[in-house]
C-alpha cells in the first residue's frame, strides 16, 4: 500500500497561537485530514507537529507499506531531519553555533517515528513543495492550518478516497529544483513587506527601527519560506522594487 501524506503549519505571530493540518491518503481507498491547535507555539513547531501526528497514524496502520512520502513545503523540517540531526545527535543536541538545538522534543519524536517506520520496511521520503503554489493537498492543510490557528473548528475529512475532492496530484515543476535567481532583500517593517534590490537600501530601510525583520533571498519560493517562519502571512507573486 503506498502512503501519500501533506502537512502544513501556521502561526499568528511567531510565536502566538498556531494550528498545524495533515492530509493522510492510504492506498486508493481511505483519506483522513488532521488538525490541531496550541494557544503559543511558533510556525517551525507547527510544521513539525503536523508531520508527527501524521507519521503516528501512519504508524498505528497495520497494513504492509510499500512507499511512503510526505509533501510538506517546510525546509526547515525536511532539512533537519534528514540532513541536520545526525550532527545534532553526535553533538549530544548542540547546533554548529554551539547552543542547544531549538525543538529538541519535537527533533526527537520525529527521529523515532521515521526509525520505526522504516523498520517495517516501509521507504519513507520527504519531497519540498514550495507554499502557495496551487498544490491541492497543500493548499488544504494551510487552509486546515490558518483555521485552527485562528480558534475555528473546520470540518475534517474521514472516508473513501472516491469522495475526497482534494487531488493528490504534485506536478514535477512543482519539486524540481528551481535555479536561484538575482538576490534580492527582503524585510517585514511595522506589518508591511518591503523587497530591495541592494542591501544599501534595506538597511535604510531597517536600520534603528524595532521588532524588523530581513533576510537575503533568491526567489518567491525562499521569499514564502521566510514569511512562513516569520509568522507573516505570504503574499503571491512578489515583485522586486
Amino acid at each position: 500500500m503506498k502512503v501519500i501524506v501533506f502537512t502544513d503549519g501556521a502561526c499568528s505571530g511567531n510565536p502566538g497561537p498556531g494550528g498545524w493540518g495533515a492530509i493522510v491518503a492510504l492506498g486508493d481507498t481511505e483519506v483522513r485530514e488532521f488538525g490541531g491547535r496550541q494557544d503559543a507555539t511558533t510556525n517551525n513547531r507547527m510544521e513539525m507537529t503536523a508531520v508527527i501526528e501524521a507519521l503516528r497514524f501512519v504508524e498505528a496502520v497495520p497494513s504492509k507499506i510499500s512507499d511512503l512520502i510526505v509533501y510538506s513545503d517546510s525546509k526547515y523540517m525536511i532539512e533537519g531531519l534528514t540532513k541536520w540531526i545526525h550532527g545534532w545527535i553526535r553533538k549530544g543536541w548542540i547546533n554548529g553555533g554551539g547552543d542547544p538545538v531549538k525543538n529538541k522534543d519535537l527533533w526527537m519524536e520525529l527521529d523515532r517515528l521515521k526509525t520505526e517506520i522504516e523498520k517495517r520496511g516501509a521507504p519513507l521520503r520527504f519531497q519540498y513543495v514550495a507554499g502557495h503554489s496551487g498544490i491541492d493537498g497543500n493548499e488544504r492543510c494551510d487552509v486546515i492550518a490558518q483555521a485552527f490557528s485562528a480558534g475555528e473548528m473546520p470540518i475534517l475529512f474521514r472516508g473513501d478516497r472516491s469522495s475526497y475532492t482534494v487531488s493528490f496530484e504534485v506536478p514535477q515543476i512543482a519539486v524540481a529544483a528551481k535555479p536561484r535567481g538575482k538576490p534580492y532583500y527582503l524585510s517585514v517593517v511595522d506589518g508591511g513587506i518591503f523587497r530591495d534590490e541592494t542591501w544599501p537600501a534595506c538597511q535604510a530601510r531597517v536600520q534603528g527601527r524595532r521588532g524588523v525583520k530581513y533576510k537575503k533571498v533568491h526567489s518567491t519560493a525562499e521569499e514564502l519560506e521566510m514569511l512562513k517562519q516569520w509568522g507573516v502571512r505570504p503574499k503571491p507573486e512578489p515583485d522586486v522594487s
